[in-house]
């Protein structure tokens, strides 16, 4: 399950600043983070084909982090895709047409053990969330998994991290797709993941349920936020507890809909049971049977 984690930050300006004064922002921000004892490596020059520029690298637990200064705004195809499915960010788009330069952020090695990828995605998201509040942030595009956020959001996100909260929505792209008409003319919705795969090995799809967007997100997040903590995927034909009255059951397949990803395909088995027995917010699992 080899994984690296790819970011973006767009500004309003061809700013810089040096390593040393990112490293004491994170520390300052997040003092008794474990990843927070970064420290500065080697300065470094952004490729040509990236329009050059400075960058560094930084070091936290023996993982390398790269930064590297772009005075050119983000590639369109870099954030397309991000803001065509983004539900919680309607502007976006124009947030986006403000900003005139970005920064890269990246892992500098592949991470090879799902608690590497779990140390790395989080260590890389305190960088980003340090960077916001020293430069003129105007969104940060977390490619891994194709999603959109505005800074001030992302920070907040982060901030939750050391509450053990992992920040899904941050993280974790999902695409909303329209499945073909059932047989009363209903056109449910299959949901599928990008930016799971890093840490279990797979990315999620949904077949058409009858649960609403709401409350399908919420089983999605929930079901996100527990297998990027525990990075073991489920076996092949649990069923993820929600709920006496509604249970999720997971199958693994080689590819869905997305030639060449293994998902876990998970299918609503019964429905919500109501507001007389909320279902739990993280998910607990059940044996077959």
């Amino acid at each position: 399950m080899p994984a690296r984690f790819l970011a973006y930050l767009a500004t309003a300006g061809a700013e810089t600043l040096s390593a040393a004064t990112l490293c004491a922002q994170a520390r300052a921000m997040w003092p008794g983070a474990p990843t927070m004892d970064l420290k500065p490596l080697l300065a470094i020059t952004a490729p040509e084909e990236m329009g050059g520029g400075p960058g560094f690298v930084v070091e936290a637990a023996s993982q390398r982090y790269t930064i590297l200064f772009v005075a050119t705004p983000l590639p369109q195809d870099a954030y397309a895709s991000p803001v065509e499915i983004t539900r919680i960010w309607p502007g976006a788009r124009i947030a986006m047409a403000s900003h005139s330069a970005h920064v890269v952020i990246a892992t500098s090695s592949t991470l090879a053990t799902h608690p590497q990828a779990l140390y790395g995605a989080s260590a890389l998201s305190l960088i980003i969330a340090a960077l916001t509040t020293l430069l003129p942030a105007v969104a940060v595009v977390w490619s891994t998994g194709e999603t959109i956020t505005p800074p001030e959001t992302f920070r907040e996100a982060t901030l939750a991290l050391q509450r053990s909260r992992i920040p899904v929505a941050e993280w974790v792209g999902f695409r909303w797709i329209q499945a073909e008409p059932n047989l009363q003319g209903e056109r449910p919705l299959v949901v599928l993941t990008t930016g799971l795969e890093p840490f279990i090995g797979r990315e999620i799809e949904l077949v058409p349920s009858p649960l609403p967007p709401a409350l399908l997100l919420d089983r999605l997040t929930g079901a996100c936020q527990s297998l990027i903590v525990s990075g073991d995927g489920v076996a092949n034909n649990d069923t993820l507890g929600v709920s006496h009255a509604e249970r999720i059951r997971v199958r693994h397949r080689r590819e869905g809909l997305r030639p060449g990803v293994p998902v876990l395909e998970l299918t609503v088995e019964a429905p919500d049971a109501g507001p007389e027995e909320e279902a739990p917010r993280r998910f607990g699992r059940k044996r077959p049977g």
